[in-house]
């Protein structure tokens, strides 16, 4: 029997988007659970950063602190609370890619990422 990958992607307004995959038997289906996480809360402008995310290759779904932030790099996300993150980058094919950023208010910390394929 062969069966068959598929990715699945799942959002709602206020959350952030779920990501995964699965295997699916020929001869059957799968039910799959998602869980959403909410969206950064809004803060007061006077306590953000913003982060400027580029990788390559381009593409890679940007978690902070585990929470998908809906969009592909390269990308800046704005309106970030000042603090201490563990970025991850994720993109099929290729290794996850794990560091932390420290965001201070009123500046874009800037991460630039060469993912290693898999």
């Amino acid at each position: 029997m062969t069966k068959t990958e598929i990715t699945y992607f799942r959002s709602a307004t206020g959350y952030n988007i779920s990501r995964g995959s699965t295997n699916v038997p020929a001869n059957g289906g799968v039910q799959i659970d998602v869980y959403l996480t909410r969206a950064l809360s809004t803060v007061s402008t006077d306590i953000v950063g913003s982060l400027t995310v580029i990788s390559n290759p381009e593409g890679a779904w940007v978690y902070i602190d585990e929470v998908c932030q809906e969009i592909p790099t390269p990308v800046t996300i704005s309106d970030i609370p000042e603090g201490d993150y563990i970025l991850t980058l994720v993109k099929d094919g290729y290794e996850d890619l794990i560091t932390p950023v420290t965001i201070i208010r009123g500046q874009t910390a800037e991460i630039t990422a060469n993912l290693i394929p898999i």
